[in-house]
C-alpha cells in the first residue's frame, strides 16, 4: 500500500513533535528525576517540524540529527537507571521510525526529488 506523501510529512512533523516536545515537555519523569532536566532539541525540533511541512530542504540535516540522537538515547539507555530504561527505548524506536519516515518514498515524492512511481513505469517503458 502506497501512501501519499502528504501524509509522510505529516506523520514525520507529529513524530519530531512528540520527540522534541510532548515527551520532554509533558513526562519528562520517564527520562529523569522530578527535580532532573531533559531537553531534545527543543529550538531545532519544532522548526525542523514546520520546515518539512513547507518543503524546506531540512529532510537529510533531519535524518543526521536524529541518527545522532538515536546513538546518543541508545548509549544512555544502558548506563541509566532502571526506572529510565523504558522512556529511553520509546525515544529509540520513535527515532527509529522517524528516521525511517524521512528516508521513505514517500517523504522523497513530498520533496520532488524521486518521481512518483507511475512517471517512472513510463520513463522504463518508453511511453
Amino acid at each position: 500500500m502506497q501512501t501519499k506523501p502528504l501524509h509522510s510529512a505529516l506523520f514525520a512533523a507529529i513524530l519530531i513533535l512528540l520527540i522534541t516536545v510532548i515527551l520532554p515537555g509533558f513526562f519528562k519523569t520517564w527520562f529523569v528525576q522530578e527535580t532532573g532536566n531533559f531537553k531534545f532539541l527543543p529550538g531545532i525540533g519544532p522548526v525542523l517540524a514546520i520546515g518539512l511541512l513547507f518543503r524546506w530542504r531540512l529532510r537529510l540535516l533531519a535524518v543526521a540529527l536524529f541518527s545522532i540522537g538515536l546513538v546518543a538515547c541508545a548509549g544512555i539507555l544502558f548506563m541509566t537507571e532502571i526506572p529510565y530504561q523504558a522512556g529511553l527505548a520509546l525515544l529509540i524506536v520513535l527515532q527509529g521510525l522517524l528516521i525511517w519516515v524521512l528516508q521513505s518514498d514517500g517523504l522523497k515524492q513530498y520533496y520532488g526529488v524521486q518521481p512518483p512511481e507511475s512517471e517512472s513505469i513510463h520513463a522504463l517503458s518508453g511511453k
